[in-house]
């Protein structure tokens, strides 16, 4: 081998390396985002499963609260909504890991018999 093959090879070398190791930052990056939005699932789980159990009727006003969970403090919000259905309520549900952010990490919509 020459000299000059080596050195194109090296350079091969080095660029898939480069590839590599910016697809592996990206896929870090989206773990996280993955990871934060799986532990507020859970915490809009917890909450719709709490509201379905709960008897009293749903307020169409926002209602708000925290829950500790995965060592950080999870905010969440819900309201219920009316239906076409005359015996069925939506409940609206967000978390969000910060008070004052715009958008929710997840936005979901349930629905429960209306006592």
């Amino acid at each position: 081998m020459t000299l000059l093959e080596v050195m194109v090879a090296l350079m091969i070398f080095a660029i898939g390396c480069m590839a590599l190791i910016k697809t592996t930052g990206r896929q870090v990056q989206s773990l996280g985002v993955i990871e934060a939005k799986n532990v507020a699932l859970w915490v809009a789980d917890n909450q719709l499963t709490l509201l379905q159990l709960d008897v009293s009727p749903l307020a169409q006003t926002w209602r708000q609260g925290t829950t500790e969970m995965a060592d950080e403090t999870w905010y969440w919000r819900y309201r219920g909504r009316d239906t076409t259905d005359v015996g069925m309520r939506a409940i609206e549900m967000e978390v969000r890991r910060n008070p004052q952010a715009q958008n929710a990490l997840v936005r979901l919509l349930a629905y429960r018999e209306s006592p």
